[in-house]
């Protein structure tokens, strides 16, 4: 999603300034792994690039636990969010959603 002034234009292209000062860091929760990505507009488009992943095999914990979260998963998971955003922080974004 873009924000702010930005908008698409015709052939879904985003018209807007080029803002590498603003930059945002999308954290992807999945059932084995965390990904996080940074992305910023430059040129008229949007640009990301991938700032790694963390497995958390979270799927398989809790078909284990009957749906359940033991506190030391709950540790890994708040951990490896931690570290993806101190990566996209890093990286210049100024939020990490």
């Amino acid at each position: 999603m873009v924000s702010g002034d930005a908008e698409l234009g015709p052939g879904g292209n985003v018209d807007s300034p080029d803002r590498p000062e603003t930059a945002v860091c999308a954290i992807d929760l999945g059932s084995r792994n965390f990904k996080a990505v940074v992305g910023r507009i430059a040129h008229g488009a949007i640009v990301t690039r991938n700032l790694g992943k963390v497995r958390v095999d979270l799927g398989e914990h809790l078909a284990q636990h009957q749906g359940s979260l033991a506190q030391s998963k709950i540790a890994e998971i708040l951990g490896a969010l931690d570290a993806l955003s101190a990566r996209g922080r890093a990286a210049g974004a100024s939020r990490v959603l």
